[in-house]
């Protein structure tokens, strides 16, 4: 059973002086997205780290890499980004992200 001990779902609600506040996931992929521009992830080893170091799982970095690819931010080979325990520690698949300079 999954409890909301961060009250998440309370998060979807606007605040009338700060905006909207951001998911535990949400927070997670702007880290990662800033990370991935910054460089200071460039692959899907590095970022399959980083999201198990944060307490994530591999599908909140895939879905905000694919959508950094579908925004043109970054490009990589494939469809997906990898970020998989199967593709990073079992097949040893690297894939890069690529910067796209605009």
């Amino acid at each position: 059973m999954n409890f909301d001990i961060d009250e998440d779902t309370k998060k979807v609600q606007l605040d009338l002086f700060s905006g909207k506040r951001l998911t535990k996931i949400e927070s997670f992929q702007q880290r990662l997205r800033e990370k991935v521009l910054t460089g200071s992830i460039s692959d899907n080893f590095e970022a399959f780290d980083f999201t198990l170091a944060e307490g994530h799982i591999g599908n909140h970095a895939a879905e905000e890499l694919k959508k950094m690819k579908k925004e043109k931010l970054i490009d990589f080979n494939g469809v997906s980004p990898l970020v998989t325990y199967e593709k990073v520690f079992k097949g040893k698949r690297r894939i890069t992200y690529k910067r796209i300079q605009r």
